[in-house]
C-alpha cells in the first residue's frame, strides 16, 4: 500500500511540475519578447547600430566642404488620414562633400548642373512623409536622400545631408 501511495504522490508531483513549467513558459516568453521589442525600438530611436558596419575613415573638418543650396526647396508632403488640404514644407538644404575623395574634383562641378535632380530626390523623399511624421523622421529622411544622391552621382563623395531648417506652415 505504501508503494502505491508513494507512486501516486510522485505522479502528482511530476504533473504539478509539468503544469508549473508550462505556466512559467507561457508567462515569461511573451514578456521576454516584449522586452526585446522595446529594447530594439529604443535602440532605433537613439540611432544605435545593432550590427557593426565596416569602419569608415574619420574625416577632419578641413576635409569636409559644405555645398549650400541658395534657395529653399518647397516640397509637397503626403496627406494624413482625413486631411483635405495638401501640406507642404520649405527646406534649407546643405550637402557635405568629402574633399579627399577621388571623385571630388570632377563630381563637385556636377552638383550645380544636377541641382534640379537633387531637388527632385529631396521632393520625392519628403513626399512619402506626412506633416506629423516629418519632424520625427529627419534622420531617416536624410539617409534616404543621401542614398538617392549617391546613386545619382555613382559616387560616395557626398557624405552628408543637412537641413538648416524645415518650415511646415
Amino acid at each position: 500500500m505504501k508503494k502505491n501511495l508513494l507512486t501516486i504522490l510522485l505522479i502528482v508531483m511530476a504533473f504539478m511540475n509539468l503544469t508549473l513549467s508550462i505556466v512559467l513558459v507561457i508567462a515569461v516568453v511573451p514578456a521576454a519578447n516584449k522586452t526585446n521589442h522595446a529594447v530594439t525600438k529604443v535602440a532605433q530611436i537613439l540611432d544605435l547600430e545593432l550590427e557593426s558596419k565596416e569602419p569608415t575613415p574619420e574625416l577632419s573638418v578641413e576635409d569636409i566642404e559644405p555645398y549650400n543650396f541658395t534657395e529653399r526647396i518647397t516640397v509637397n508632403l503626403a496627406q494624413s488620414a482625413g486631411q483635405k488640404n495638401s501640406q507642404f514644407a520649405q527646406i534649407s538644404l546643405s550637402l557635405s562633400l568629402n574633399k579627399t575623395s577621388k571623385d571630388y574634383e570632377v563630381k563637385k562641378e556636377l552638383i550645380a548642373a544636377r541641382e534640379t535632380k537633387i531637388r527632385e530626390i529631396v521632393s520625392e523623399t519628403f513626399g512619402k512623409y506626412t506633416k506629423d511624421t516629418v519632424l520625427n523622421s529627419k534622420e531617416e529622411i536624410k539617409k534616404e536622400i543621401l542614398a538617392g544622391i549617391e546613386e545619382e552621382f555613382q559616387s560616395d563623395f557626398i557624405i552628408g545631408v543637412s537641413f538648416g531648417d524645415i518650415v511646415i506652415p
